[in-house]
């Protein structure tokens, strides 16, 4: 199993959002450091740090997207697909803002804290986004991964 969710390559959901949360994680640290870094040290508002951070967890993210989670790429251009992905993500992070704003201004959690649920109830949006968008299987291949049964897609 592990050998599955870390080096061969897989059309089955359960494992890419596997490897999604864990590319998202490591995306997060940078999104979430750099905000701290903006935000702490060079003392930008809150909102604006949360904007330039999550600028440096989208370029990692699409790396890890392209190159690890998902197999299949629906675009060839690449340009093309980052402005798309990235257009998912501004997305995400309008509902980031959105939410961080709210359990910051108007619950009265700390930005930090407010940050992590904010980032943890956009992830799904994103990964759903992302694999039908740009990602998704157009055919279905006859892959080992296949036959587990969890989060399997239909065929189309």
């Amino acid at each position: 199993m592990i050998k599955k969710i870390f080096q061969d390559k897989t059309h089955n959901t359960l494992i890419q959002f596997i490897r999604y949360a864990i590319a998202g994680g490591v995306a997060s640290v940078f999104d979430y450091g750099s905000m701290l870094l903006f935000t702490e040290v060079i003392h930008v508002h809150y909102l604006i740090s949360s904007g330039i951070g999550f600028c440096a967890g989208l370029i990692v993210n699409y790396i890890l997207s392209v190159f690890w989670v998902f197999p299949v790429k629906m675009m060839k251009n690449r340009v093309l697909e980052f402005m798309v992905f990235g257009l998912i993500g501004f997305i995400g992070l309008g509902l980031v803002t959105l939410f961080l704003w709210f359990f910051t201004d108007l619950i009265s959690i700390d930005y930090r804290i407010s940050k992590f649920i904010a980032m943890g109830l956009v992830l799904l949006w994103n990964f759903i986004a992302r694999k039908y968008l740009l990602f998704h299987t157009l055919k279905k291949k006859n892959n080992s991964d296949e036959n587990n049964t969890a989060f399997k897609e239909e065929p189309k």
